[in-house]
């Protein structure tokens, strides 16, 4: 389990920041392994009307298991599973005070894309205002993934109102900026290139490694929205490189939060 901060910097476009609602702040994400009819572990309510001025709070769905073992996903194998488990997803808003899910999905299977539409599409008809979106590879390739991005947007930027963002696995350094524009300009790349719509900037969050240097978060916050595992939850997956073992990067983050919402 991992926790994700993400926030919108340094854009001027009229869209709404990438994973918020319509007042500006940064989601924190506190990753899980998958959807099931069991609790997620640790996840403590807080009250609605308390919870409205700290940072958004996702269950990531998928990660490093999904990776490793994509056949235990049941619910991505048919759009009836997918629907069901839309279903259940949907009672987390009200029953954990979370406020949307992270689409993981780090391989794919041949079925999985088509009925990962139809979960996101089920879940908004749902629930709205729960966010959701899905992290992806600097260049694009997992195809589930794809297929959410492609079915979000549309050549001239418009959203078709599905996914909310979209996170890129890119943590080395600045690098991840180098990939903005596979997103954002992805109907003009390359006759067959994967990505096939122009997602509006706000909407791509640029991967950042956890213990970044100030030099470099800031880099990317006064670019464009950020997306980093920030800590390791403990009893989970430890990454090694935490937020919370550098003051530098911790205060940094700050920073970059506090300029997000000026």
């Amino acid at each position: 389990m991992k926790q994700m901060l993400s926030g919108n910097h340094g854009r001027t476009d009229k869209s709404v920041p990438t994973c918020c609602s319509s007042a500006p702040s940064s989601p924190l994400t506190c990753a899980f392994r998958k959807p099931s009819r069991r609790s997620p572990r640790r996840v403590v309510p807080v009250p609605r009307a308390q919870y409205q001025q700290i940072p958004k709070i996702l269950f990531a769905l998928g990660g490093c298991e999904y990776r490793i073992n994509p056949s235990v996903w049941p619910w991505l194998t048919s759009r009836s599973a997918a629907e069901a488990i839309a279903f259940e997803v949907a009672t987390w808003l009200d029953l954990y005070n979370v406020d949307g899910v992270d689409l993981d999905i780090k391989e794919s299977l041949p079925e999985a894309d088509q009925n990962m539409i139809c979960f996101v599409q089920r879940l908004r008809s749902l629930k709205p205002n729960f966010l959701n979106g899905p992290p992806t590879l600097g260049y694009p390739a997992v195809t589930a993934e794809i297929a959410v991005i492609n079915a979000s947007w549309n050549p001239d930027g418009s959203s078709n109102d599905l996914a909310d963002s979209m996170g890129l696995m890119v943590s080395a350094g600045t690098q991840s900026l180098n990939y903005v524009e596979n997103y954002a300009h992805g109907a003009e790349q390359y006759e067959g290139f994967p990505i096939t719509v122009n997602a509006p900037y706000p909407v791509v969050l640029a991967g950042c490694k956890d213990s970044a240097s100030p030099t470099e978060i800031a880099t990317l916050a006064g670019q464009i929205g950020i997306m980093v595992c920030f800590d390791s939850v403990q009893g989970g997956l430890q990454y090694g490189w935490d937020a919370t073992e550098s003051t530098e990067s911790q205060l940094a983050y700050i920073d970059g939060l506090e300029a997000s919402s000026c």
